[in-house]
């Protein structure tokens, strides 16, 4: 199964488990049953994407997400179940390796630069077409209106900042301070 994932590529999604004998499909380890196909489909799952990804290198990772063209952190995060190959904290397995999510996904540069961006959203705020307060929202809300935006789970990383605060400002929370 190893060789299959690792070498082939074949994402654990497509293994079919067969419950052909029920008496096989009763498994012990470590005195811990594991009865009927999901449980066992769940443990094997996690016995795998250890050791999966012990094995594989940050170079191997970025090829295979080349492969993908996630335009998003939560959507890596979400075929993270599919593909056990990727692992679910990349920063923490690649240390200083991981630059951001922008590098490790292949991201494009295909978005508002900082400054275009500021601008964008103060032309948005101003003309009244977001009526959020959560700065989530609003970045959330900025990709709906203009896909020139990045995802919002991507704007820390695409324009270098440590929080949302850092491009969109309040006095309080009644009033939008424009850069």
């Amino acid at each position: 199964m190893k060789y299959l994932i690792i070498d082939i590529g074949l994402t654990f999604d497509k293994i079919i488990f067969n419950d052909i004998n029920k008496e096989l499909s009763i498994i012990k380890i470590d005195n811990k049953e594991y009865n009927g196909i999901e449980e066992i489909k769940s443990m094997i799952l996690d016995l795998l994407s250890y050791n999966i990804q012990k094995d594989i290198s940050y170079e191997q990772i970025k090829k295979i997400i080349s492969n993908y063209n996630f335009s998003s952190s939560n959507e890596y995060l979400l075929w993270c179940n599919k593909d056990l190959r990727l692992p679910k904290d990349p920063k923490l397995k690649f240390n200083e390796k991981f630059i951001n999510w922008i590098d490790y996904l292949n991201i494009e540069n295909k978005y508002y630069n900082f400054e275009t961006a500021i601008k964008k959203i103060n032309e948005y705020l101003l003309c009244n077409k977001i009526n959020e307060i959560e700065l989530t929202n609003i970045a959330i809300k900025l990709k709906e209106l203009d896909n020139m935006f990045p995802p919002y789970d991507l704007w820390k990383d695409y324009y270098n900042i440590n929080d949302l605060s850092d491009i969109i400002k309040y006095n309080n929370i009644e009033e939008l301070v424009l850069f």
